[in-house]
């Protein structure tokens, strides 16, 4: 196991960026003006101490004598992505837009530990020339010896730049890749999901970076939701999200799913998935949620 961990974090922190794309997309005249009109927020630079606590700055000891270790307490941040995240659960996404960027706006200081948490909420409320901004400010500052990016930061700003209408040759290839390889290996499904979508080259960039933001976002549920509302009639988002609400016992919001696709599928091999899933839920209340013991959200 300790191999395995090792192995992630060495692959981790060489991974490449992606393709052509990724480069024209930065060095874009829409990207640079984003940029320049972005608000400016306290990036510091984060090592962790021995309590736990994350740390701007570095030195003491060993550490560069150059830099200074000034604690930062994360207990609001934390508390304002769980009370976002709960937002988002229940489909208040426009909510948990307002709630982050009055945080953000009251604790410059904390924005490095929200700043994904920011993101999410931009591209799912809509706010995609925010979401441009943030995602390119995001990885700019994490790249470097040292520094990773998951793949989920790309799709965010593939997604971002396709609600904008820019993108670029092989950025829809490059969402099918993740979405293909992620989806197939979580869920054993074998179509190849990006060659499904022909809606227009815009269009379908978003979906397939709305995809495959679910499959790796913690917010698998509103970005689904989000890829329902680009694409009423798309089976792989119905799919995907009657089946993760079976498994997180949501029964009612599967039910409702289920019936909204029952409308509008025409295959009936997706009529009867959606109709059986349906009877083998049919009868069962919602599980109850099991929620972490912490303190009320941070007022922003």
């Amino acid at each position: 196991m300790l191999n395995l961990v090792i192995a992630l974090a060495v692959q981790a922190s060489h991974r490449l960026p992606p393709d052509r794309w990724f480069r024209e997309l930065l060095n874009s005249r829409t990207a640079k003006v984003l940029l320049a009109k972005a608000p400016q927020y306290k990036q510091p630079i984060v090592a962790i101490n021995g309590s736990g606590h994350q740390n701007s700055g570095a030195a003491s000891g060993a550490r560069d004598a150059k830099t200074v270790i000034l604690d930062i307490d994360q207990g609001p941040a934390v508390d304002a992505k769980y009370h976002v995240f709960d937002l988002l659960e229940y489909g208040k996404t426009e909510e948990a837009y307002a709630y982050i960027s009055t945080f953000r706006d009251s604790h410059p200081d904390l924005d490095i530990f929200i700043d994904s948490t920011v993101i999410d909420c931009e591209l799912l409320s809509g706010h995609y020339k925010e979401a441009y901004a943030d995602s390119i400010r995001y990885i700019r500052g994490h790249t470097g010896p040292g520094k990773s990016i998951g793949e989920d930061t790309y799709l965010q700003l593939s997604l971002a730049a396709a609600g904008l209408g820019q993108i670029f040759d092989g950025e829809e290839e490059y969402c099918a890749q993740w979405l293909n390889g992620d989806f197939a290996e979580i869920w054993n499904h074998t179509r190849k999901l990006g060659s499904a979508l022909k809606i227009g080259r815009t269009q379908e960039a978003m979906l397939l970076s709305t995809l495959s933001a679910a499959v790796s976002s913690a917010n698998q549920q509103a970005y689904l939701d989000l890829c329902l509302k680009l694409d009423p009639t798309n089976d792989v988002a119905g799919r995907y999200l009657v089946q993760f609400d079976q498994w997180q016992g949501r029964y009612s919001h599967l039910r409702r799913v289920a019936a909204m696709m029952l409308t509008r599928s025409t295959d009936e091999a997706s009529r009867s998935f959606y109709r059986d899933k349906v009877v083998a839920v049919e009868h069962l209340a919602d599980r109850p949620r099991y929620r972490l013991d912490r303190r009320r959200p941070a007022k922003p």
